[in-house]
């Protein structure tokens, strides 16, 4: 029988030491110097079990970097793919409570459009979700807008009846939020009755940048009145730690202050909650924004990693999660637009897979009827259904497919391909690189 290294093995070296890395179950392996000649060897022919010394054979066979050499790794991870895609124990509901928004940011794509969801698209949207609290053993809730926040009264209203039809059908619930943090100080004190467990707040630099790019309706900064919400909202106490996550969107105007930004977070860390940053670049959202945003490329090898190695210079590296660093196994896709199991719901009652038009007709992949049905428009909705990452010319023999499957469908198709894919693809290397440091010091 005839064996050959997995085609999803990563090769680098870091300190006189060499190491393997594998894109589908992500994980690490250590090589002596003996192994690496071997390794360099068989690289890209199939081998014999006898052609590697014992210990190493088995080790490498049973951590899946050497597969049969028949074994067609791709086929596989497709169907592990159209299985997980389509699973049945979980769905993610984005709602998008209201379109209006306090902020005036400069990069928006909603355009501020005052609609919210009035009470006949809120019953709508109850009898979906009862429907899904039965079929599903756990849904997680998203609050977006807009700014969500706005609608807090009626946000506390939905998650108490949404919580009581989950108990009364033993499905598990959890509810996150998507907020500019302006209004966080108005509900420290229902944090808990909204089950709100997971916040993401958006920073674009320090002070004067920030509020360039983020500025209340009036045009005054909303700078500090954010900063003073992070710490109040990271020093609460809860029964369930509460995750905090910091977005700074980068672009080619902010990315030289972002080190002056976590300059002034130090004093975040060592509190009740879970706080840690998160830096992706701004999405185009035309064409003609290509100019002001960085391709993926450029973004990884250039600007990503100097963000992260500063951060680790500060000893702020628990900020930036293993995750950051070294993804996860993944079995189904990245982007939530394509996965079976996700969508979102508008405030009058249109459903979208795709955050990022819900200003658009195009987006529109169906709408809710009375009886909480969707009626699918699926002209729309074959923009996501159709796609196989599998089959895409660009991703179908790509090292990186089992960490992204495409990753961003909408950002890769307006941009011709220049942003879109994950960064990882550029400089995964030196995020392993920087992992290990991590671990080992």
């Amino acid at each position: 029988m005839f064996f050959k290294f997995s085609k999803y093995n990563i090769y680098f070296e870091y300190k006189n030491s060499y190491y393997l890395f594998n894109t589908i179950h992500c994980g690490f392996a250590k090589i002596n110097k003996n192994n690496k000649k071997l390794i360099n060897k068989y690289k890209t022919d199939k081998f014999k079990k006898s052609n590697l010394p014992k210990n190493f054979f088995q080790k490498m066979y049973e951590k899946q970097f050497i597969v049969g050499a028949e074994s067609n790794e791709k086929d596989i991870l497709k169907s592990k793919f159209v299985v997980n895609n389509y699973q049945k124990n979980m769905m993610a509901i984005l709602i998008t409570i209201t379109f209006d928004c306090n902020f005036n940011c400069i990069y928006c794509y909603e355009n501020n459009k005052k609609i919210k969801m009035d009470e006949k698209t809120i019953n709508k949207m109850l009898k979906f979700i009862t429907q899904k609290a039965k079929k599903y053993n756990k849904l997680i809730f998203t609050w977006f807008g807009g700014e969500p926040l706005l609608e807090t009264e009626k946000m506390k209203k939905i998650t108490n009846k949404i919580v009581n039809l989950c108990n009364k059908n033993n499905c598990s619930y959890k509810f996150k939020i998507v907020t500019n943090g302006y209004l966080i100080n108005k509900i420290l004190d229902n944090v808990e009755k909204l089950k709100l467990s997971y916040f993401q707040i958006t920073l674009d630099g320090p002070k004067d940048i920030h509020n360039k790019k983020r500025s209340l309706k009036n045009g005054e900064g909303s700078y500090e009145r954010i900063m003073s919400n992070i710490r109040k909202l990271n020093k609460l106490k809860t029964d369930i730690p509460i995750d905090i996550n910091i977005r700074i969107n980068i672009d080619k105007e902010n990315y030289i202050y972002i080190k002056k930004l976590i300059d002034e977070i130090e004093d975040f860390k060592n509190q009740e909650n879970n706080l840690y940053l998160t830096v992706p670049p701004v999405s185009p959202n035309s064409i003609e924004d290509l100019n002001k945003c960085f391709t993926t490329k450029k973004y990884a090898e250039q600007v990503e990693l100097d963000i992260y190695k500063y951060a680790q210079k500060k000893e702020l590296s628990t900020y930036l999660s293993d995750f950051n660093l070294v993804p996860f196994p993944r079995t189904y896709a990245d982007c939530s637009a394509l996965q079976n199991n996700s969508i979102i719901i508008g405030p009058k009652g249109n459903v979208y897979k795709c955050y990022k038009q819900l200003m658009t007709e195009e987006g529109v992949v169906g709408k809710l009827n009375r009886k909480g049905n969707i009626v699918y428009n699926y002209e729309n909705l074959s923009f996501w259904s159709n796609y196989d990452p599998f089959k895409d010319k660009k991703c179908k023999d790509c090292k990186y497919l089992p960490l992204c499957y495409g990753n961003c469908l909408y950002n890769r198709r307006i941009s011709n391909n220049k942003v879109g894919c994950k960064t990882l693809k550029y400089n995964l290397k030196e995020k392993l690189k920087m992992y290990l440091n991590q671990k080992l010091h």
